[in-house]
């Protein structure tokens, strides 16, 4: 089975993994990404005809594609048929911010992301708590054992939820036992730390830095029309960064250090991530359809 390698910290995050990028082993990086191999050998071909002009289906990707890490989830699939997996055992990636206007998408993303942990992760050893401001496009998650809690954004649940996930952080880190992997979602980073109470807006800026260290991850979505709303410290914290359509090259160019990112050709669910000094383009998975178990 081919593994690929995540660039660790001080170097640009996720690999799609793919059997010829293990001769690119170097002295930073660290074994992150597995390819998940298609169950038969034109599978793989049929998924990337299907994705010239739409996002592939995630009961599609889940069905053709088999031996996924756990802990682990799918961001989505590459141009060659490829899905891209997450390891969730390895914290150097780090929290995720996803960034883009509104024809990107990003609430498309992150519900295959969510679809994706759901059903890859024992709900034993996986809990998912959604912040959102909107509850009707993530409700549908409630079903799941995973899901713990899904909180509007702007109550004063979500800086207690907030606290008491860096409270675990904290006890991990003095030595307890790093029990089930858990995921704070945030879709729509602006609309959410604008209502935290002061201790935990701090709180969440260590959690973001630190959790992954301590199976606590965190992943939230940027609206780049408000981006200059967000502290500059809040938006390094973020190891890794994940770009859909966005239209104002200066805008690309402050968020993400590239002067030639071309973030306003992708379509609606097309995303890019980076990798060795290049960026990788891929789909979002189609969770739409998802049933509940």
């Amino acid at each position: 089975m081919s593994v690929s390698e995540y660039l660790s910290a001080g170097k640009k995050a996720l690999v799609q993994w793919a059997p010829q990028l293990e001769a690119r082993l170097g002295r930073y990086s660290e074994r992150f990404l597995k390819d998940a191999s298609p169950s038969s050998p034109d599978s793989s071909q049929r998924a990337i005809e299907r994705m010239v002009d739409h996002p592939p289906s995630l009961d599609e990707i889940l069905q053709s594609h088999h031996e996924f890490f756990i802990p682990s989830l799918l961001l989505g699939v590459g141009e060659d048929g490829a899905p891209f997996q997450m390891d969730l055992r390895n914290p150097a990636s780090g929290a995720l911010l996803i960034c883009g206007d509104e024809k990107a998408e990003t609430s498309f993303l992150l519900r295959g992301i969510i679809a994706s942990a759901v059903l890859i992760n024992p709900a034993e050893e996986f809990a998912i708590s959604i912040l959102t401001k909107r509850l009707d496009e993530f409700l549908d998650f409630s079903s799941y054992a995973h899901c713990q809690e899904i909180i509007p954004s702007n109550e004063e649940l979500a800086s207690e939820l907030i606290l008491e996930l860096a409270d675990i952080a904290e006890h991990r880190r003095n030595g307890e036992p790093i029990g089930a992997t858990l995921m704070l979602i945030i879709d729509d980073l602006v609309e959410c730390v604008s209502y935290l109470s002061e201790t935990a807006y701090h709180r969440l800026y260590w959690l973001i830095r630190h959790g992954p260290r301590y199976c606590i991850w965190t992943i939230a979505t940027l609206p780049v029309e408000r981006y200059n709303e967000i502290e500059a410290r809040y938006l390094t914290a973020f190891r890794t960064r994940l770009f859909g359509h966005i239209q104002y090259r200066n805008v690309i160019a402050q968020l993400s250090g590239e002067t030639n990112l071309f973030c306003n050709q992708l379509k609606p669910g097309q995303f890019f991530l980076p990798f060795n000094g290049e960026w990788l383009r891929f789909w979002a998975c189609d969770a739409n359809r998802l049933n509940s178990e």
